[in-house]
């Protein structure tokens, strides 16, 4: 297996979206969507996408580090407490994405809200007041559409990342924890099925998941399972 492949994919898939964003910039369809923004709420979704963005690449490059170590000298052993304190520190990650649609849609509502708020019924009867209220029905639908894009896209490309980093984090502490199952056999949670001794054809299932204080019955559990291996 390749080594730091984790890394590959987060380099390849963030260069192409950065190249995309720098694209788009360069055509002028950025710069408008923070200008035209009175809420102030596209700032808040990029600085909340930035902060996400940046912690799944450490995370990225340790987690590839880790995957190296394994494949070059092979898993240590983990149980699986270590496993779900490991994994419960990136879960925060996954709201991320589901922070940056709601902070769309709240600048949908905040958009209509302007639009709406700016409407003076009593200045319709004019041409001047006509022309304020389209223009600030005008602001207050780009404040909308704009964070909702933002939004909308910026969780789409943390979520591609997310996704790389657990698939990542799964391989990894899926080794770890199985060295630690094979090196503690009695660790079992069920019951293993072995034949009974006075009756080959009826399989009786014995419990390996035994008290610490009775290490002959594992051992004697363990080599049978040994002598079981096809």
């Amino acid at each position: 297996m390749f080594s730091n492949l984790l890394l590959y994919r987060f380099i390849i898939f963030n260069g192409l979206m950065i190249a995309v964003t720098a694209v788009l910039g360069w055509s002028g369809y950025l710069l408008p969507l923070f200008q035209n923004d009175q809420s102030r709420l596209t700032f808040v979704i990029t600085a909340l996408f930035l902060m996400g963005w940046l912690w799944s690449w450490r995370k990225a490059v340790q987690v590839s580090f880790r995957l190296n170590d394994v494949k070059r000298r092979g898993a240590r052993p983990a149980c699986e407490a270590q496993r779900d304190k490991e994994l419960a520190k990136t879960e925060w990650l996954s709201t991320v994405s589901e922070w940056l649609v709601a902070l769309g849609l709240l600048g949908t509502v905040v958009g209509f809200s302007m639009a709406l708020s700016g409407v003076d019924q009593g200045g319709l009867s004019t041409a001047a007041g006509v022309q304020s209220a389209v223009a600030q029905l005008m602001q207050g639908m780009r404040v909308a559409l704009n964070t909702t894009l933002l939004g909308a896209s910026f969780a789409l490309w943390h979520e591609v990342n997310i996704r790389m980093l657990k698939t990542a984090l799964a391989v990894y502490w899926g080794e770890r924890v199985a060295v630690w199952q094979i090196d503690r056999p009695w660790m079992a949670e069920r019951p293993v099925t072995l034949p009974s001794r006075y009756d080959p054809d009826h399989a009786t299932p014995i419990p390996i998941n035994r008290a610490p204080g009775k290490p002959p019955v594992a051992a004697k559990t363990a080599v049978e399972l040994e002598r079981m291996k096809p």
